[in-house]
């Protein structure tokens, strides 16, 4: 199992809305495995997202394919006026 988890930061006081827009993008777009959305307790601008595939291989046809569909450049366009440049990325392997 992989998880590949992004932090975000948003744009002063849009992190809610940020994640709506997220919550429902995941629920048009049908994420094949578990999704998890974090948000900060208290006041923060920071999101976190993971995402569970089988391995590298899935992982990779799934975001390129999801990059491809029209519906999610009307999303990208959105949800970059949300947010400050440079998500973080970063891939896990599932120990336990």
């Amino acid at each position: 199992m992989i998880v590949h988890r992004v932090t975000v930061r948003c744009q002063l006081n849009m992190a809610a809305e940020a994640m709506t827009l997220l919550q429902e993008e995941i629920t048009r777009a049908g994420f094949p495995h578990g999704v998890r959305l974090y948000r900060p307790r208290g006041i923060s601008d920071v999101t976190v997202s993971e995402f569970e595939f089988k391995n590298h291989d899935e992982m990779d046809r799934f975001w390129a394919d999801w990059e491809a569909r029209p519906e999610t450049q009307a999303f990208w366009q959105k949800y970059q006026l949300l947010i400050q440049a440079g998500m973080v990325h970063e891939i896990f392997d599932l120990v336990s």
